[in-house]
Parts: C-alpha cells; sequence; structure tokens
C-alpha cells in the first residue's frame, strides 16, 4: 500500500507503523495515534488519515482506520492562504501606510474585531468592529474587566465553548439491530454517527463496540450531545476517546 498509493514524501510517515512491534510500542501509553498524509490518485493528490487504536490494553490487538480527509485539509489551507494573502497586503502597506493603518485594513478583509494590546502596559484596546459576533455592549463590558489577560480569561470563561462539534468515540449497543435503529434516529436528531469500525461482539450478550466519530450540530453542547446519545433506547455506553 505505501509503495504503491502513497505519495514518496509521505511515506516516511509510516515509517512508525510499518511493523506490529513499531505499532504496539506506540500503543504502549496510549489508547490512540493517527496521522495525515496523502496518496496520488487519478493525477491529484488526496489527503486522507490512519488512525490505529487499542481499544483494549488487556488484549494483544489493535485497530487500524483510514478516512478521507481532503476536504477538511483543502478548506484549512485555503483559510491559511486568505490570511498569508492579507498579511502580504499589509507588507505592500507599509511602504505608503503607517504600519498600525495597514495590519487595520488588510485584517479587516478576514476579521470582525480587532484590539490594540500594549506590551508594556498589558492595556486592551478596541481599534474597530462591525459589530458581527460581538456587540459593543459586550465588548464595553470585557474592557472593563482589566489587563490583556484579564479580558481573554474572562470570555473564555464566558463565551467559548468547551467542545467542538465532532468527538471520536466508543459506543457500545445492545446488538446490531439497536446499533443500526440509534444510529438512523441520532441522525434525525441531528447528531450524525460515521467511520463506524465494529471492535468487539460479545458472543454471550450479543451487544456490539464500535469506534465511530459523532459529528452534532453547531448548536449542541457537548454534554448535550452526549446524554442524548446515552438516552437512547439500545445505547449501553458512549465513550469519548
Amino acid at each position: 500500500y505505501i509503495n504503491n498509493d502513497v505519495l514518496e514524501e509521505d511515506r516516511h510517515l509510516f515509517d512508525v507503523v510499518r511493523t506490529v512491534l513499531g505499532v504496539k510500542e506506540l500503543l504502549k501509553d496510549n489508547k490512540t495515534f493517527y496521522f495525515n498524509y496523502r496518496v496520488f490518485r487519478n493525477g491529484v493528490n488526496e489527503w486522507f488519515q490512519c488512525q490505529l487504536v487499542k481499544p483494549d490494553y488487556n488484549r494483544n490487538e489493535f485497530v487500524m482506520a483510514f478516512k478521507n480527509v481532503d476536504d477538511e485539509k483543502r478548506q484549512e489551507f485555503a483559510q491559511q492562504q486568505k490570511v498569508e494573502m492579507a498579511l502580504a497586503e499589509v507588507e505592500k502597506a507599509n511602504i505608503a501606510l503607517q504600519q498600525e493603518m495597514a495590519v487595520s485594513e488588510a485584517l479587516s478583509m478576514e476579521y470582525h474585531s480587532l484590539f490594540k494590546i500594549d506590551a508594556r502596559t498589558k492595556k486592551m484596546s478596541l481599534y474597530r468592529t462591525d459589530g458581527r459576533g460581538m456587540d459593543y455592549g459586550l465588548i464595553t463590558k470585557l474592557m472593563e474587566t482589566g489587563t490583556y489577560e484579564d479580558v481573554v480569561t474572562k470570555y473564555i470563561e464566558v463565551y467559548v465553548e468547551e467542545h467542538s462539534n465532532t468527538y471520536d468515540v466508543y459506543m457500545e449497543f445492545e446488538n446490531e439491530d439497536k446499533m443500526s435503529m440509534v444510529i438512523k434516529k441520532l441522525r434525525e436528531e441531528d447528531i450524525l454517527i460515521s467511520n463506524v469500525v465494529i471492535i468487539k461482539k460479545r458472543s454471550k450478550t450479543q451487544s456490539v463496540v464500535i469506534q465511530a466519530t459523532m459529528e452534532a450540530a453547531k448548536w449542541k453542547a457537548r454534554h448535550t450531545v452526549f446524554r442524548e446519545v446515552r438516552q437512547q433506547e439500545g445505547v449501553i455506553s458512549v465513550e469519548e476517546i
């Protein structure tokens, strides 16, 4: 697979997983390990992710999974390119404009609110805002909390969610029929279960354990997502990796 599919520049990434002994060493103290690499297909490069998981430290086995992450990587590169282009505009503008104005104009193409921080006094002040995502009243209250560190800490504490919308999870169901039913029902409730890998079937109880990716709607908080999943009939447990 490495010699025929993986881009030559990325083949070294597989060095640590070429042998079972190497994988066992990687997963000796960690349940999971992953890396991104490129393959060359149909004349174009595509990004893939390889993940290795050790479901149970007491069993001498591991799971190896692959998924296409090309769309995510391309979005990431596109966003990076936008920022780099904005910074390039700053460099060009420095010839004719003061640096502060150049930074403001360039970054305003990408960001809704700009702040200026005095590194000596740690004073944080509003440079400009278009009001999107952060109204003036909110900004004023934040400015009243103190220094740069105080403002950032307060903002994170009050407004930043402690979760992302996507989780890698282990899930256990009463049986495969229940698993299919729950996955279908969760999709109707804006919780998508994908990249499903069955890693264990219990012969006595008929229960099934899977590793999967769980993606929820942006407006759902983490605790709400996991509560809704656990409450589904047929779900024995769900655990974030």
